[in-house]
């Protein structure tokens, strides 16, 4: 109730106190009126909203079958259902007559097996008379504020704004279970739904799926879904595009055929002939190489050979003995040192 009221006064509580409350007074006092007058184009002596319930549970006591004990005690079954009624005590062991004051499709079953009328049995609240009682009393309107009584106090200010944190929320809080209302239609779900084929004519799948329908097959290399590639076959020629680097170099736009592969020889271990590519020449073992025996020592570039630079012949095999611990260099600096002993 309290959530229905708020949202009725979303202007005035915006708005200075005593604003505020002179607006929320003039629509109480109307309210007032207004349920005064729905009242009085009631039909029967209970309103609209509760006899929209109350007939619903009507309905569904005519499908419920009584047993009667001779006394209080009426047993009312449907199916593997059953409850008892006690009309004395105005109560239902499914306690939803208790709980609203409606008598439930039980009672109304027990009821009319009685030979009685089920709004006898409505709670007095429902009634014309206490909805009456509620709204007897009206607000008497007062005069404007420049008719007010003027007082020698100072006049009150209103406490300082201060900005709250977050957006300031304007719409009601609604409940878990109540249903949202959206402007647009909301598309409905798929699920649940069989699908049927306007080909063949059979459920669980549709014309696309079909494999009736010709225009789905297509002719060519097949595709391979979600990679954008194609089944190459063996019988395919392949250009090979060399780049700026390798246009001297020979064998430029050559067009190599692969060799056909039958179909039991797939795992052969034969080797095949790839494209070849001009790499980039090795720098590695680049350096100035010392000969210890002669004394000799040769730069070596990579891939010239061997430049002999200076002849030192004062160098011994005595002079290397302080030496004889540390790594010796290669005397061939393309060869390693297992070569030059089999040269030997």
């Amino acid at each position: 109730m309290y959530e229905a009221f708020n949202s009725s006064i979303l202007e005035a509580r915006h708005k200075s106190i005593i604003t505020m409350l002179d607006e929320i007074r003039v629509k109480i006092m109307c309210r007032i009126v207004e349920k005064r007058a729905f009242c009085e184009k009631w039909n029967n002596d209970y309103g609209p909203l509760v006899k929209k319930k109350f007939d619903a549970q009507k309905k569904e006591g005519v499908k419920w079958r009584v047993h009667w004990n001779g006394d209080n005690g009426i047993e009312v079954k449907k199916g593997r259902r059953q409850y008892v009624v006690n009309l004395k005590k105005k109560e239902c062991s499914c306690r939803l007559w208790q709980i609203s004051g409606i008598p439930c499709a039980h009672a109304c079953c027990a009821i009319w097996h009685d030979e009685g009328n089920p709004d006898e049995f409505l709670h007095r609240y429902y009634s014309s008379q206490s909805y009456l009682k509620a709204y007897q009393y009206a607000l008497q309107p007062i005069n404007g504020s420049h008719e007010w009584k003027k007082i020698e106090l100072e006049p009150m200010l209103p406490p300082s704004a201060r900005k709250m944190p977050g957006r300031p929320k304007k719409n009601r809080r609604k409940a878990k279970d109540e249903p949202k209302k959206s402007s647009t239609v909301e598309q409905l779900s798929r699920i649940g739904r069989i699908m049927t084929c306007s080909i063949c004519g059979i459920e669980g799948h549709n014309k696309l799926g079909c494999s009736q329908n010709k225009t789905t097959t297509r002719e060519g290399p097949s595709q391979v879904r979600g990679k954008g590639k194609q089944k190459v076959n063996h019988d395919q020629t392949f250009a090979v595009n060399t780049t700026k680097s390798s246009t001297k170099a020979k064998g430029k736009g050559k067009v190599i055929r692969l060799p056909k592969v039958d179909k039991g020889k797939q795992n052969s271990t034969e080797p095949v002939r790839r494209p070849t590519r001009n790499r980039k020449p090795s720098l590695k073992g680049m350096g100035l190489y010392t000969n210890l025996k002669t004394g000799e020592q040769t730069f070596y570039s990579g891939t010239k050979p061997g430049i002999k630079i200076v002849e030192a012949s004062g160098i011994t095999s005595s002079d290397t003995t302080g030496t004889s611990r540390k790594r010796k260099a290669f005397v061939d600096p393309v060869g390693t040192q297992q070569s030059q002993l089999k040269r030997k």
